[in-house]
């Protein structure tokens, strides 16, 4: 495996000569000279491992209205990533994508994605989907992780870590700040996921919107999705008069096939869910709003 010390931005930008290999970080870099950001991998996956070493990239300010994907990374495929700190990144763009990257699954050979010791902070406005570390991802574990910012879409889903996926694992995870949009399906951590698990985690992100979905956790979960030891204090509210609208404490909705349960043990809600006044159809719950066949 090729072991590569990056010190400055022209070191950075050579990640996408070898995807597979191990980079660490020397010092922090500053990115308050770039006008416009193209990922570091702009195609293909990234598979190898980048460790921050406790530094910093840092001062990532971009308009790039008409462009998808504006994140670090590309796409990851059983990378790891860990001990780095994105900071004062601000960003707009069409979304689909988070700060870190727009998308991550595990390897062929099953191994897993890895996040951790990774903090952000800045701000995301986009007109699509957008998450505070990655948009969809898959068989990633998330560990000692934290995202704190203000994420604007248009409309679409979003979330604090990513904005859906399947059989991740949250672990000693937080995010703060706000989540903002029109028609949205928002959780503190993501929107939906099939199966994992958050353990240890909370979330401070006040999400507000007209119409959707929204919880202090998560929109959506599915497919014995688990939640334990685990807490939302985020202010929830969605304004509309006439549209479909469902808000919980923790969850949203919990959509439920072939009787294989959600369970949330040890966990609870202490923030606020806003007014429902002149609603047409409207669900709302200190921990789940509603729920869509089986039971949790």
């Amino acid at each position: 495996m090729i072991h590569l010390f990056f010190t400055q931005l022209s070191n950075l930008k050579a990640v996408k000569n070898d995807l597979s290999a191990f980079y660490k970080l020397g010092n922090d870099i500053d990115l308050s000279n770039i006008k416009k950001w193209e990922s570091l991998n702009p195609t293909g996956y990234f598979t190898g491992v980048f460790d921050g070493d406790g530094h910093k990239i840092k001062n990532l300010n971009v308009d790039q209205p008409n462009d998808r994907y504006v994140s670090l990374f590309g796409q990851l495929k059983s990378a790891t990533i860990r001990n780095l700190t994105l900071e004062n990144f601000n960003i707009t763009s069409i979304g689909r994508t988070g700060f870190l990257a727009s998308r991550g699954k595990k390897g062929y050979d099953g191994t897993p994605m890895l996040i951790e010791n990774c903090h952000i902070t800045g701000n995301y406005n986009s007109k699509e989907s957008i998450a505070g570390f990655i948009g969809t991802t898959y068989d990633t574990e998330f560990i000692g992780c934290s995202y704190k910012g203000k994420l604007t879409t248009s409309s679409r889903a979003a979330g604090g870590l990513f904005t859906s996926g399947k059989n991740n694992i949250i672990s000693r995870c937080y995010t703060e700040g706000s989540i903002e949009g029109n028609h949205i399906n928002a959780g503190g951590f993501f929107n939906s996921m099939y199966g994992g698990e958050i353990i240890e985690s909370s979330s401070s992100m006040s999400i507000t919107g007209v119409k959707g979905a929204i919880g202090g956790l998560a929109s959506s979960l599915s497919d014995m999705a688990k939640i334990s030891n685990s807490f939302s204090i985020g202010n929830l509210n969605l304004s509309g008069s006439k549209y479909d609208i469902k808000i919980g404490g923790l969850v949203a909705l919990t959509n439920i096939k072939n009787n294989k349960k959600v369970s949330i043990d040890k966990s609870y809600f202490a923030g606020e869910i806003g007014s429902t006044s002149n609603v047409e159809y409207y669900q709302n719950g200190g921990l789940v709003g509603g729920t869509k066949g089986g039971r949790y």
